[in-house]
């Protein structure tokens, strides 16, 4: 699993940044991918573990373009470079759009439970609460069943 390629999109900057933990993708995953479009959107300077890579080709970021915004199609597009990776995408659409392609996919949720499950946060509870004040959605039952696999139920 260590040489599994990681991809992340912007939402899980931008929330993680907001949580002051934006550090805990580089304890989790050491480098960590994005596009030149993910590194505008998140509009802060990119730590050196933040590897940016350009699409080798064009085709399939185009064709994502059409079901999702540029960020998650550029995401989705620069995994399908890759025959193991793991994408980081809250969108909905977007970690259907991956599981259409047999690309793997979580979510910033997902990457604070491993986080927390690794010893790296305290709790998930507080920073669940940041996140719906910083306007972050995700549904009564998906915020219970992260505690209950964190433990803190």
């Amino acid at each position: 699993m260590l040489n599994r390629v990681i991809i992340a999109d912007t939402s899980c900057l931008i929330t993680l940044s907001k949580l002051n933990l934006l550090g805990v993708l580089a304890d989790l995953y050491k480098e960590v991918l994005i596009t030149p479009i993910i590194a505008k959107e998140f509009g802060e300077p990119i730590p050196n573990w933040l590897i940016i890579k350009d699409l080798t080709d064009d085709f399939f970021f185009l064709q994502f373009c059409l079901q999702v915004d540029e960020g998650e199609a550029s995401a989705i597009a620069l995994a399908m470079e890759f025959e193991d990776c793991i994408l980081i995408l809250d969108d909905w659409k977007a970690r259907k759009l991956a599981q259409q392609y047999q690309k793997n996919a979580t979510g910033t949720l997902g990457t604070l439970l491993k986080a927390k499950n690794q010893n790296l946060i305290p709790n998930i509870q507080p920073l669940l609460n940041q996140m719906k004040i910083n306007g972050f959605h995700f549904s009564e039952e998906l915020e219970k069943e992260i505690l209950r696999l964190a433990n803190e139920l």
